[in-house]
């Protein structure tokens, strides 16, 4: 494992070699004093994001910051539970101005996202440029939506034809190649998306097969265009669910010895490039990689082979970036089983409404149950309600802490006088938002129910609910009564 891992670094300090310096700095209004984190996406199958700034803003509303880039990448921003994209060109410089419209967000639980306008617009930005077409195609996607949606080849093939042969003729008057790309693997994907039938044992190209054109057209000893995110999008529609059908097929069966009773990339990439679609071995090994990605938690596969086998692409693939992907994969993987029963809580440390600071590891010795919250969320001041109820019986046995997750520490002290029965332990997230990520917080509220040695017992835990008012959620008070029981008994 310190192998790969020494080998993973040493590959990506090699490929940031020659990156240039670039620059985004900015205003972000009305989030003074807000901690502002800006990711990088390291590869687009996996959609994995490196931070690569976390500061607060200033008093003055501005944030700045520079790294190096190597090639076009996007760039994540964000802001409290909010967020903005933007595509960055190597050694250039963004002033950009950041602000939230509720107006725009209006609806919107967990996905809200920040407005993003450039301080001096220019029309032959690549932001500019890709909005402009992502505009127009869906003009044209909502435009024909009873055509797509009837799936009638016969209707659908022409209207596609025609809006490709107008873009085409448009691409010789954009300069920019990843713009050019962009648009290309997006017409694409629209071709890909007719419903019908293919098999990669048995298909030999012919033009009349709609998805072998398309194979043909932008797959078949092409490049694969690992920087962009179209066509990766393009890439995992085309194959979506094509490798569990292969390797659960008759004919397909040794991939699946091959994972489940040799957990080897060898073999599996020697019966994969068997086929006729699969002779490039970078095509071939991504197909891989993807396939893996949407099987990992299929019950026809052995889960600890997978994860070998994305181990030994990320040790030996054939190029960096397949190697990045598969360490990507494999980081991700590791974050969805972060919360898994047993496996330590994450530790934090945040503020508390006298301003002292409090750590979940102050509470080991007594099991935890974790309330994330937002004052905008009318799911979350209701079930803090019946804790309000449930605390009394079960103080002592069962401690309870409630995160906010939005506003300011003054904010939650305001909430706090005027709910003057909610005696238990509240806490702000501003300290350190990663407890946001760390425990998956993508909408609220959410639960955790961690035990007496600072162990995961739920994630997420049942709410503070009857059965009566959600018959599918776990009873959490259940689980409560039980602790309280034992506790009475000695236990």
């Amino acid at each position: 494992m310190r192998n790969s891992v020494f080998l993973f670094l040493f590959t990506c300090l090699s490929f940031y070699a020659n990156a240039i310096s670039t620059t985004i700095k900015g205003i972000a209004k009305d989030f003074a004093y807000n901690e502002i984190k800006i990711y990088v996406v390291d590869d687009y199958l996996t959609k994995h994001q490196t931070r690569i700034l976390k500061e607060k803003i200033s008093s003055d509303e501005t944030f700045s910051t520079t790294f190096d880039l190597q090639q076009i990448t996007q760039v994540i921003i964000k802001i409290q539970d909010k967020t903005a994209k933007i595509f960055m060109e190597p050694g250039k410089v963004y002033d950009i101005i950041l602000s939230y419209n509720e107006e725009l967000n209006k609806g919107r639980i967990y996905d809200r996202f920040l407005t993003l306008k450039f301080k001096f617009p220019n029309p032959k930005d690549i932001n500019y440029q890709i909005a402009k077409y992502n505009m127009q195609y869906e003009d044209f996607v909502y435009k024909h939506k009873a055509t797509f949606t009837g799936r009638s080849p016969e209707e659908i093939i022409p209207l596609i034809e025609k809006y490709k042969k107008h873009w085409y003729e448009k691409l010789k008057s954009i300069d920019n190649s990843f713009v050019k790309r962009y648009i290309i693997y997006s017409i694409a994907n629209l071709e890909a998306a007719m419903d019908v039938s293919y098999n990669a044992y048995t298909v030999k190209f012919d033009p009349k097969r709609h998805k072998a054109q398309v194979f043909k057209e932008y797959l078949q000893n092409k490049r694969v265009d690992y920087e962009n995110p179209q066509y990766m999008e393009f890439f995992k529609d085309f194959f979506k669910d094509e490798f569990l059908t292969l390797a659960t097929s008759l004919k397909g069966y040794p991939m699946h010895d091959a994972i489940n009773k040799y957990a080897s990339y060898d073999s599996l990439k020697t019966v994969v490039q068997k086929l006729p679609a699969y002779k490039n071995d970078t095509l071939a090994e991504l197909f891989i990689l993807n396939g893996l990605r949407e099987v990992k938690n299929n019950k026809w596969f052995v889960r600890k082979n997978i994860l070998k086998i994305i181990h030994q692409i990320e040790k030996k693939g054939v190029n960096r970036q397949n190697r990045q992907i598969a360490h990507n994969l494999l980081l991700k993987i590791e974050q969805l089983n972060r919360l898994k029963k047993g496996n330590p809580a994450p530790e934090f440390t945040l503020t508390d409404v006298n301003g002292n600071k409090v750590s979940l590891s102050d509470f080991r010795g007594k099991h935890v149950y974790i309330n994330f919250y937002a004052s905008w969320s009318i799911p979350s001041l209701k079930e803090m309600k019946i804790m309000e109820m449930q605390y009394p019986k079960y103080k002592g046995v069962v401690e309870f802490i409630s995160i906010a997750t939005d506003g300011y520490i003054e904010d939650m002290k305001e909430f706090l006088k005027d709910n003057p029965g909610y005696t238990w332990t509240f806490l702000h997230y501003s300290d350190n938002s990663d407890v946001l990520e760390d425990y998956e917080v993508i909408t609220v509220p959410k639960y955790i129910f961690i035990d007496d040695e600072g162990k995961i017992l739920q994630a997420p835990a049942g709410r503070p609910v009857g059965n009566a008012e959600r018959p599918n959620d776990v009873n959490i008070e259940k689980y409560f009564y039980e602790l309280k029981i034992k506790a009475l008994k000695g236990e």
